[in-house]
């Protein structure tokens, strides 16, 4: 059979890749120590999987062995210390199983001998590339469902979609697209493959391939295409993760998304791109990305908050209305035009320290329910914070602005253990007034501004009374 394509898969996928493997082959009761997010495992007490195969005895006795397996990706020969802590476990299991996507080295070879020799009660196995190969072609590493195609026919679909020759390109990635309408659990790894690709090195001849790989993604995470008539809600592909680190995407349109975990950190986007209205139930890393164009985020919900520092966005952007309901980080990120956050809702922390917008930023009716941090960061033409509402700490220190701010009708309930910072020339007076007002029309008693508002510093307690 072809190679396995292991090149350009991250860590998540390697690991995935070798869960599925095992399932394939008859292991139960999975436990995956992976909870980060992104191309690494937190500390995992060093190993990666956790799983049981059954055995029977000639008698026709049956029993479990536990086996701990530890994923490794190497472009060189592994060495004894990478593995060392998978020997040195507090826990104990039957089998310790190594699952490389290379080989071993020769010193790492005749250490793990010795080691073997020294603990003949737990049984050591390495499976380098080339065992992982044959064991896909074992006919019990079939589908991972009763009905399903072999696992190594997608193996070889997959490796296909590598090709020189764009139209088998095509072709492959169409496979694995049935492939994962036929069989749910094939889908993740279909979506695996399909990130794969679209993270190499783009083309300029290649552009129609990936664009069609595009609307793999977007047809079965968003139920949207401009190939076909839209999908059934409950043929939406669930639960699945979307890593496109470093990829090339163009006029990439995300509208109404689901995806578990969503990585587009470093990417670069050509063209519109749409992801409004989407649902990002985990964090959602875009950080050190570059929108070329415009890019729209309208309705966008961020259930545990998102990474947009170091982000550069070229053309018009929006969060038109969106929820941030974990700590939302624009930090250093860079906007060379109009920014809007009109109606955005922040309700945990959010950072744009040191954040630049070039043209100016608006967060008209804005909420911030956490501390907000606009320290050192620029507005240029304008910055509008109309009607917006600060519930707790707000610092504009060190910020600058080369046109003017717009604070009409903002309301200010801040309280705690820091005091407010506001940008030069502008402050907010606590005693009987809620609003943010220029330093220069400030009365000289803070007690009397409540009964002397004027049109150009509204109070929001007035306002509250009159309404």
């Amino acid at each position: 059979m072809s190679h396995l394509p292991f090149d350009g898969l991250s860590s998540t996928e390697f690991e995935r890749f070798c869960l599925r493997l095992l399932e394939g082959l008859g292991f139960k009761n999975t436990e995956w120590r992976k909870g980060a997010v992104g191309d690494y495992s937190p500390a995992d007490g060093g190993y990666d999987l956790e799983m049981m195969l059954t055995r029977h005895d000639p008698d026709g006795w049956e029993y479990q062995e536990t086996w701990f397996v530890e994923c490794k990706q190497r472009k060189k020969a592994l060495s004894f210390n990478e593995i060392s802590s998978l020997l040195s476990l507090d826990e104990e299991a039957d089998v310790l199983l190594l699952m490389l996507d290379g080989h071993i080295s020769r010193q790492a070879r005749e250490k793990l001998g010795q080691w073997q020799n020294r603990h003949p009660q737990t049984r050591l196995r390495i499976w380098e590339r080339h065992n992982l190969e044959d064991l896909c072609t074992q006919e019990k590493a079939r589908a991972l469902d009763s009905n399903g195609t072999p696992f190594s026919d997608f193996l070889v679909t997959s490796s296909r979609v590598r090709s020189q020759d764009p139209i088998v390109r095509r072709a492959a990635l169409a496979a694995l697209e049935r492939i994962g309408i036929a069989h749910p659990n094939f889908r993740q790894p279909v979506v695996d493959t399909v990130c794969q690709y679209l993270r190499a090195p783009a083309e300029s001849h290649d552009q129609d391939v990936r664009r069609f790989a595009q609307s793999i993604l977007q047809r079965w995470l968003t139920g949207l295409d401009d190939r076909l008539e839209p999908v059934a809600d409950d043929e939406i592909w669930q639960d699945i993760d979307l890593d496109l680190s470093g990829a090339h995407l163009v006029d990439f349109r995300f509208v109404s998304g689901r995806a578990t975990r969503a990585i587009f950190k470093d990417v670069r986007f050509a063209g519109v791109t749409r992801f409004g209205h989407t649902s990002f139930r985990h964090h959602a890393d875009f950080s050190g990305s570059v929108f070329h164009d415009s890019v729209d985020f309208t309705s966008c919900t961020f259930a545990l908050g998102a990474d947009f520092s170091r982000t550069t966005f070229h053309d018009w952007s929006s969060f038109y209305s969106a929820r941030f309901d974990g700590y939302a980080d624009f930090s250093a990120s860079h906007h060379v035009d109009e920014a809007s956050f009109r109606r955005t809702r922040f309700d945990q922390p959010a950072s744009f320290v040191s954040a630049a917008f070039q043209k100016g930023a608006t967060f008209e009716r804005a909420i911030f329910e956490q501390d907000i941090f606009f320290d050192n960061t620029h507005f240029g033409e304008f910055g509008c914070f109309e009607s917006a509402t600060f519930q707790t700490v707000v610092s504009f220190c060190g910020s600058t602005v080369d046109g003017d701010m717009d604070f009409s009708h903002t309301t200010n309930r801040g309280r705690g253990l820091y005091r407010q910072v506001w940008p030069a020339g502008w402050s907010s007076p606590y005693r009987n007034c809620l609003a943010v007002v220029r330093e220069e029309d400030m009365p000289d008693s803070q007690d009397s501004l409540c009964e002397d508002c004027t049109p150009t510093k509204r109070c929001f307690l007035r306002e509250t009374e009159e309404s």
